[in-house]
């Protein structure tokens, strides 16, 4: 495909996507000016109320349902607005220089069909990724090779195996938790749950520094040094873990009429806590975990994904599951995390690389909790 081409398409899908926006949250203004009790249609009703029983039980009462109508089209206005934002950046970015911006023409492309609330927006968005990883004529394709790392750590790999060990049974199985029920003092848990999974986190992220500390250096130097390179190598990986999680999220939403727990947790946790502990030391702790430890025991590279991403996902469903066993279903959609992660990591044998796409990954979801709270 020449890149005038290329440029184009990814105009006119953009500009498919606004429409789709303007169309969509127009008619929903008109409906509420038509409607002048907000109300929404029993379809609509009954597919919030059967999401929102998830969390919130059989407490779930008219008052407390209009009043979740009417925050979902509140965010539903904020989303259309930052997805025709980032649209009208893709047009600018295209129109410059498609080959050049491809690559922040890929990442704006993510960040756009991940936030556009409409349907059609979603599909031009993925479309706009199709485009940008297609092969221009006027410029002949080079496949990228990831820099050859040198190992700076002769530690044996038994202190991580007991290590990663102790934490995946005592913190991620929920031990830890359980402890204060043991003890009678759930509701220290509960009235102090932030200042706990902060200092949890903290102390995990000190651990992990410790324990990789000489690759952690290294994998910094080379990320700034091959920045590019390993964004070459890694975003259509990326690229395809994304649809992959677009696809089963909505089919299990469909099939389960719920949403992972995990999740739930994570939202209702203070914004400065998901900015720094889910944003920033969260992705760092869990990559030196399943990333990094697991990698000094698991030399070959098809055991080390299957394995790095089944642990992965099943701690982000326990111990939740254990209580409601629908929660299992979500270790698929974990996956569609876990396993690009892995497979990042094995092409470039860089932790920075993988924090740095788990980070991406976490800072989207992030990005909506925040626009659905302000």
């Amino acid at each position: 495909m020449k890149s005038t081409t290329k440029k184009i398409i990814i105009i006119i899908l953009a500009s498919l996507s606004i429409l789709a926006c303007l169309f969509k949250g127009g008619q929903s203004i008109i409906n509420e000016t038509i409607n002048k009790d907000n109300s929404a249609d029993n379809a609509e009703r009954e597919q919030v109320y059967s999401i929102v029983k998830s969390f919130y039980g059989d407490a779930i009462d008219e008052e407390k349902l209009n009043q979740i109508l009417d925050n979902n089209a509140k965010t539903n206005y904020k989303m259309y607005s930052v997805a025709i934002i980032l649209d009208i950046i893709l047009i600018i970015l295209a129109a410059r220089d498609v080959v050049k911006n491809r690559n922040s023409i890929i990442i704006f492309g993510i960040f756009s069909a991940f936030l556009t609330p409409t349907l059609i927006g979603m599909v031009m968005g993925v479309a706009i990724l199709v485009a940008s990883f297609m092969p221009s004529y006027d410029k002949k394709y080079e496949k990228q090779i990831a820099p050859k790392v040198e190992d700076v750590n002769t530690c044996k790999p038994l202190p991580y195996i007991i290590i990663f060990s102790i934490i995946y049974i005592f913190f991620y199985c929920g031990i830890f938790s359980m402890m204060f029920k043991w003890l009678n003092l759930n509701d220290v848990m509960i009235q102090y749950s932030v200042l706990i999974n902060s200092l949890m986190f903290s102390a995990m992220f000190l651990l992990v520094v410790l324990m990789l500390r000489k690759e952690i250096i290294r994998d910094i130097k080379l990320f700034f040094k091959n920045f590019t390179t390993y964004l070459n190598i890694s975003t259509p990986v990326f690229l395809i873990g994304f649809i992959l999680q677009l696809i089963v999220g909505v089919c299990l939403l469909l099939i389960t009429r719920t949403t992972p727990s995990n999740q739930a947790n994570v939202v209702s946790m203070p914004l400065w806590f998901l900015i720094i502990f889910a944003i920033l030391i969260g992705p760092a702790v869990e990559e030196g975990f399943f990333r990094g430890f697991i990698r000094k025991f698991v030399k070959n590279n098809v055991a080390f994904v299957i394995i790095s991403s089944l642990l992965f996902s099943i701690m982000h469903v326990i111990p939740f599951a254990f209580i409601y066993p629908i929660q299992w279903t979500f270790v698929l959609q974990y996956l569609t995390i876990a396993v690009p992660i892995s497979l990042v990591y094995v092409k470039t044998n860089n932790l920075a690389v993988s924090y740095f796409f788990h980070l991406c990954w976490n800072s989207i979801s992030i990005l909506l909790a925040a626009i659905a709270l302000f």
